[in-house]
């Protein structure tokens, strides 16, 4: 417009500085600013219209603080005609810390490289934290499951005492008696684990298809809903883990039932 050059900001932008398009604002580089400051004077700075706003809901700090400009208007302000920075797309981002490395060895110490995990290593040391978080949560679940289990077992073997000695007088040894204990432990574990596992699978195929848990893309998200990767090795793991413990759990029921005197467990 009237011989101005266009500039593209982003949404943040033009909320923070109020901009619509078609408005017109100064671009002002640090060297203007060097040089207005040792003349004493205003500095001048280069005017721009607003021919575009974009939101790229790929990063919040590209939509709050980034905006386009040609190059015929930037190397002026740069004094500089060469690019500072720049973006470097692979087929397996997996291999990003060895593709640095290979930069770094190939630029030297004159370049700075980051790969996408130091860039985001917030949002990664987040996930971690939360990860920790799940794992404690869901150790706590089984250590009181396991103990609910242990306590349930123990009044049994207390309840069922009188019974436990009319067995042992029928020849039942005290091997065969801590054995039904131990049994009825990895029978509750199984079955708790068995249901466990088929809810959580139920629950993250519905994720996965229907998409229950959904993300505003608008407020930065780069994903429009909760992304799950089931690992086999950790549902297989967790499931034998939680079997272990309740098994775990039956032992000292089944030591205290073995124990119990013949007379004294005849004697209400």
């Amino acid at each position: 417009r009237d011989g101005i050059a266009g500039v593209v900001v982003s949404s943040g932008v033009a909320q923070s500085l109020n901009l619509f398009l078609g408005d017109t604002l100064r671009v002002i580089s640090p060297r203007q600013i060097e040089s207005a400051l040792t003349m004493m004077s205003m500095p001048s700075g280069t005017p721009v219209v607003v021919v575009g706003v974009f939101q790229s809901n790929a990063s919040r700090d590209v939509d709050a603080s980034t905006v386009y400009l040609s190059a015929e208007v930037l190397t002026p302000l740069i004094a500089s005609s060469e690019p500072t920075e720049w973006h470097v797309r692979i087929d397996q981002p997996e291999r990003s810390e060895q593709v640095a490395a290979e930069l770094a060895a190939s630029l030297g110490s004159a370049a700075r490289i980051e790969t996408w995990q130091q860039i985001n290593s917030g949002v990664y040391d987040t996930m971690r934290l939360e990860r920790l978080g799940s794992f404690v949560v869901l150790l706590l679940i089984i250590v009181v499951a396991a103990f609910s289990i242990l306590v349930s077992l123990t009044m049994g073997v207390v309840e069922k005492r009188h019974d436990i000695a009319m067995l042992k007088t029928m020849g039942m040894t005290n091997t065969t008696i801590a054995r039904i204990y131990v049994w009825q432990g990895l029978f509750i574990g199984v079955i708790s684990a068995g249901l466990g596992t088929v809810i959580g699978l139920a629950l993250c195929w519905g994720q996965l298809h229907f998409q229950w848990i959904r993300f505003d893309m608008s407020q930065g998200y780069l994903i429009p809903a909760l992304p799950l990767d089931v690992q086999t090795v950790d549902v297989v793991t967790t499931a034998v883990c939680a079997v272990m413990v309740s098994s775990a759990a039956a032992i000292y029921p089944a030591m205290r039932a073995a124990a119990l005197e013949l007379i004294s467990s005849q004697t209400r």
